[in-house]
């Protein structure tokens, strides 16, 4: 339950190491007591240890089989080496993991699901790229969604995917099982900007309203930036009125894959990522619109405003969809659709459930605090705020808004002081 300091990787190779803002690498100490470096990565569903040393190049493919052993989490602050975990008797792959940011930046392996499932786990990721990252364990988050919105977090539910049963490869005939822990988030990339006025919207036009584009996201705490497939980007780099090809070259190096990926750099300047709320979803985007607009009419109640119809059900205004929404200069680097590593992300894909259209890094979300609610149930959740460092512009959190039934009741959604229900405008 106290933070565990952790390194940043390089975004991209090349990048000056004073100003890195890509994933996320924990220090540990094995069983012999050697040190090495490893990815901290929710996408990973495994967590892998190479008992030899890892290349610089390609991963080596000779390996591969399962072993159990310990590990001792250190601080990875410059100049200690303090124990602040010890982690027993944990299933371990014996591969490495791909370059970090950077092909010299080469991590012994990853931690992923089979450890972090176990735990809500915290992450605070800072803006300035001289703090370091956290990382800290908690057994469980007991806090109902409704505690955490009215104390002004961001709850987006999610259902794990991946998950497997292995069996070991050493020939005693066990296996391990693989928890489904993937989180794949809903987002809204490049939706237009805050405005001062109220959106007008009629009935059953919230989708029409919308502006962004919809994509399904796989959090990736061990890479850095957005990373967008050619596809997914298209339809980004239309609504920003920017050429598809836009972007300089530059190959991504990611933890999930061999060999550093070709990819273009360019980047959005807003996106948020939301919640579903209700059994009719219009979709991230238009959840994102209807959000701003209810906050509108909660902001100016009292002063003769009224919710519009396209946010209302049975004469009462529903329920807001809680979401982040970050702006800035948010990296994205764009790779070829059929990249084996984003193609594995969908290896899972069933008919219901949304195709990864890319991942989140832990640079895209520099100036928050978010934790990966792996315990909870039915739905396990990420519960996200902004940093308190982190400029009111550049990140800001609103929380399910709950409709009001009647007119004696009160609520304070959007940090606004407690009101009464407004009407419905005719």
């Amino acid at each position: 339950m106290r933070p565990i300091a952790l390194q940043r990787a390089p975004l991209r190779a090349g990048e000056n190491p004073a100003a890195t803002t890509g994933g996320l690498l924990a220090s540990i100490r094995r069983d012999d007591g050697r040190t090495a470096t490893v990815v901290v990565d929710t996408a990973f569903d495994v967590s892998t240890l190479s008992r030899g040393p890892c290349p610089s190049g390609p991963m080596a493919s000779d390996r591969g089989s399962l072993y159990r052993s310990s590990l001792a989490l250190l601080d990875a602050t410059p100049g200690s080496s303090a124990v602040r975990a010890i982690v027993r008797n944990i299933d371990l792959f014996d591969i490495c993991s791909g370059p970090a940011g950077d092909p010299s930046v080469q991590p012994a392996g990853a931690l992923g699901g089979t450890l972090l499932g176990q735990f809500s786990v915290a992450f605070e990721v800072p803006r300035d790229p001289g703090r370091p990252a956290s990382m800290t364990f908690y057994d469980r988050d007991p806090a109902p969604g409704d505690f955490l919105a009215v104390a002004g977090y961001a709850v987006l539910k999610f259902r794990g995917r991946g998950g497997a049963d292995i069996l070991a490869d050493n020939g005693s005939g066990n296996s391990v099982r693989i928890s489904s822990t993937r989180a794949i988030l809903r987002a809204c990339v490049a939706p237009r900007p805050r405005g001062d006025a109220l959106e007008l919207c009629s009935v059953g036009d919230a989708a029409k309203k919308a502006t962004g584009v919809d994509l399904s996201l796989a959090l990736a705490t061990g890479d850095g930036p957005l990373v967008l497939g050619e596809h997914a980007w298209a339809r980004v780099a239309q609504v920003l009125g920017v050429p598809a090809g836009a972007g300089e070259t530059h190959p991504l190096s990611t933890p999930h894959a061999v060999v550093p990926v070709a990819a273009r750099w360019v980047t959005v300047p807003r996106m948020a990522l939301v919640d579903r709320e209700g059994d009719k979803d219009p979709g991230a985007c238009a959840q994102l619109a209807r959000g701003r607009r209810i906050e509108w009419v909660e902001a100016h109640s009292g002063q003769g405003a009224c919710f519009q119809p396209c946010d209302v059900s049975g004469n009462l205004a529903v329920s807001s969809a809680a979401y982040v929404e970050l702006a800035g200069t948010i990296p994205v680097a764009v790779v070829a659709d059929m990249t084996p590593f984003l193609q594995g992300l969908n290896a899972d894909y069933t008919s219901g459930q949304p195709s990864v259209d890319g991942v989140m890094g832990a640079g895209a979300l520099s100036g928050t605090r978010f934790e990966v609610d792996y315990r909870n149930s039915p739905d396990q959740r990420i519960i996200l705020s902004c940093l308190d460092d982190t400029p009111a512009d550049a990140c800001r959190t609103a929380p399910r808004c709950q409709r009001l039934s009647t007119d004696n009741q009160v609520h304070g959604c959007f940090g606004l002081p407690p009101t009464r229900r407004s009407p419905v405008c005719p």
